[in-house]
């Protein structure tokens, strides 16, 4: 079937009918014809168990070549009507090379995002990485900064900078900053800090 829509150019009912069906059999792929947040697409999407890596793998490799091959990206092109659910697609491979500590390879596939869900999947990407080994979080910023642009709203100084608000807000919202339980979120904040004090995001640019 699947094939069969690729032969006769038939897009959407390869992406909704069947890569969507395949992946997430338990969402509606109506949802994502709306208007839906990205902290929203970001928890359907690591609710979704992944039961084979390999077809999610490929699925996103199909589709993000569909985009480059077919005229206009045949709805797959940003702000197309099939956008949304490339996005989706992408992004929890992303969540899975995450998971699968693949961290290498999640800039790769991370900036091929739309810039605000691609905030949203990387800054929580930074959280994760709290409690990791300070040449770790260096190593994962160094491979960001190679594979997604530093400026624009999907850049490397947009990610920091809200990873850095989300940790700030994280000792905020519990009180005593020396709390045992906060020193992952104090850890990404030094990080994050000083990753952003690089390229000029806190100080004399976006906030400090």
């Amino acid at each position: 079937r699947a094939q069969g829509c690729l032969i006769l150019g038939r897009t959407r009912e390869l992406v909704v009918d069947n890569v969507l069906r395949w992946l997430f059999p338990g969402m509606d792929p109506k949802t994502l014809d709306g208007d839906i947040d990205e902290a929203s697409v970001h928890a359907a999407l690591v609710d979704s168990p992944v039961h084979s890596p390999e077809l999610l793998r490929f699925a996103a490799h199909l589709l993000l070549f569909l985009r480059e091959l077919l005229p206009d990206g045949g709805g797959l092109q940003p702000d197309g009507s099939l956008d949304r659910h490339l996005n989706a697609v992408v992004a929890r491979f992303v969540l899975h090379l995450v998971q699968s500590r693949r961290y290498h390879l999640v800039p790769r596939y991370a900036r091929h995002l739309r810039a605000s869900l691609l905030v949203e999947t990387y800054s929580r990407f930074l959280t994760r990485l709290a409690p990791a080994s300070a040449e770790l979080k260096a190593r994962c910023l160094d491979e960001a900064c190679a594979w997604i642009p530093r400026e624009g709203d999907g850049g490397v100084r947009a990610i920091v900078v809200r990873a850095l608000d989300d940790s700030r807000e994280v000792v905020d919202a519990r009180g005593v900053p020396d709390a045992p339980s906060l020193s992952p979120s104090l850890a990404l904040t030094s990080l994050t800090y000083s990753a952003a004090a690089a390229i000029g995001a806190v100080g004399g640019g976006v906030g400090g």
